[in-house]
């Protein structure tokens, strides 16, 4: 699993973490589903999330100096729509009477193209309890299904399988355990499968003293488990079980040499966003007998880190909005002899296009939070690269052009600079048709 992936676990778990409540039991009900091919298992106690105290912590933690109080505001608003988007299935779920969803995971799920399945295990009690859960499965679009003290749900096209009914493995059990009263974690038991292609594809590791050989991680890790709570305080602990003491001190030994080279990366890592130096800390690793333990400091790495990826968040939102927009521009002129429309409003009545398209998520506030600069002229006698869509906020670099791609531009100054050559263009067309 790439550690990209794993980083959006450990947001996840940090959106529904709400500490509260005893420690639920019971996890020998996901036994059966809990095969060879199974790769990760996230456990959440549905009872024990708060969507408001979630929020509040989140936005009074999650911050950085650069982020002043209309931009925590609009973290605050993100953080809204996220929850809403994973609240909306698990409130309907709670509501059936769920207290406790496993998500079950193989390797196979995150080699699928697209977003990973696995398959969802809800423990049930009496008839009533387990015809609400099956039709809350059904109504987003899984397919439920009974067996013995439990509704599986899984999407469409997945194969499912069961298996006899008895004890969870011990490295799922403990796996499961660690982390203590957390109310969600995610548990890792690497496959054979994915050991062997390990060693057999990327058979060392490179460090600082020599590359070192990858079976101190492949032989060394029996599981891992990553837990989350958000109050009293914001805390996350990263545990890798190692079958003995000397193993844990290799893992440790190993993931050290490797660490300053990545404080010497002065490249933000663009696929996570993350500064290779809050990486490097993320990974410090301190040893207690067999195992190899993380806990980073909240406010100091992983919030910047969850701020980061929010704001990427956004960005992206606001640009698949333009999109939409610069599409709506051409099917517009295209349907008036190449003539764009006086404003962003026309794009509702003309394409209907539903008025949420217009909203800048940096502005939410606004019904229309980007800037049109209406071309003069027939739409088609203007270049590909001329600029008529930005955002309207100082932190929005986002810029459209006429031939319907967005681009993200390093400053505002840039943005600007588009703008003011936009405008020009835009004068000498109009004074060319006079």
């Amino acid at each position: 699993m790439r550690f990209g992936a794993l980083l959006l676990g450990l947001a996840a778990l940090l959106i529904f973490a709400h500490s509260g409540g005893a420690a639920q039991e019971g996890d020998d009900v996901i036994a059966p589903f809990v095969g060879p091919d199974t790769l990760v298992v996230v456990r959440g106690e549905l009872n024990r999330i708060n969507e408001n105290a979630l929020i509040d912590t989140l936005v009074q933690t999650v911050k950085e100096p650069t982020l002043d109080a209309p931009q925590r505001e609009m973290l605050r608003q993100w953080w809204k729509n996220s929850f809403h988007i994973g609240n909306g299935p698990m409130s309907d779920f709670r509501d059936a009477g769920v207290t406790r969803a496993y998500w079950v995971l193989t390797l196979q799920d995150f080699l699928d193209p697209s977003n990973p399945a696995g398959m969802w295990v809800f423990p049930v009690e009496g008839a009533t309890n387990t015809k609400r859960v099956i039709d809350a499965s059904r109504a987003h679009k899984l397919n439920p299904q009974q067996i013995g003290d439990v509704v599986v749900a899984w999407q469409p096209g997945r194969p499912v399988t069961a298996g006899a009914a008895s004890p969870l493995p011990a490295a799922w059990a403990h796996a499961l355990a660690a982390g203590g009263d957390a109310p969600a974690r995610i548990a890792i038991v690497p496959t054979a499968v994915l050991r062997k292609s390990l060693e057999e594809n990327v058979p060392s590791v490179p460090t600082t003293t020599g590359p070192a050989p990858i079976t101190i991680l492949t032989l060394g890790i029996d599981w891992i488990s990553i837990s989350a709570t958000l109050s009293p305080a914001p805390q996350v602990l990263m545990v890798a079980q190692a079958p003995d003491a000397s193993a844990a001190r290799a893992i440790a030994g190993l993931l050290e040499r490797t660490l300053p080279d990545l404080r010497a990366q002065n490249s933000t890592i663009p696929q996570m966003l993350l500064d290779p130096a809050d990486l490097a800390e993320l990974l410090k690793p301190t040893v207690a007998g067999d195992q190899v333990q993380w806990k980073p400091e909240f406010e100091q790495v992983l919030a910047p880190l969850i701020a980061r990826n929010i704001r990427q968040a956004v960005r992206s939102h606001s640009e698949t909005n333009m999109r939409q927009i610069l599409q709506g521009l051409l099917m517009y002129a295209n349907n008036h002899q190449g003539q764009t429309p006086p404003d962003l409003d026309a794009l509702i009545k003309d394409n209907d296009m539903v008025p949420q398209v217009l909203v800048d998520p940096l502005n939410p506030k606004e019904k229309v939070g980007f800037v049109y600069l209406r071309p003069a002229g027939d739409w088609q006698t203007h270049s590909d690269d001329w600029a008529v869509l930005y955002e309207s906020t100082p932190d929005g670099h986002n810029v459209g052009f006429a031939d319907g791609h967005v681009g993200w531009l390093a400053t505002r100054e840039d943005v600007e600079s588009q703008v003011k050559a936009a405008e020009a263009r835009n004068r000498a067309a109009a004074k060319g048709k006079k």
